[in-house]
């Protein structure tokens, strides 16, 4: 797992920098991207996004948790 420095995602907004890192097929960077920008302003939107990252991590459980609270 890489580091991002939270500055960083706050700056550009934790969901869109989610986003970018999701576009290149940075699973795990992308959510903890999501993760942060949920922190700060839970929407359905923001967890189902949490939820395609951990999916795509394989993380199917806790992806399913993620859809479940976005629903």
């Amino acid at each position: 797992m890489t580091l991002v420095p939270v500055w960083t995602l706050l700056a550009c907004g934790g969901g869109r920098a989610g986003d970018r890192h999701y576009a290149r097929g940075e699973y795990a960077e992308a959510y903890d991207a999501y993760r942060v920008a949920v922190a700060r302003d839970s929407t359905a939107r923001l967890e189902y996004n949490v939820g395609t990252a951990l999916y795509r991590l394989e993380r199917y459980e806790e992806a399913a948790r993620a859809f479940r609270t976005a629903a």
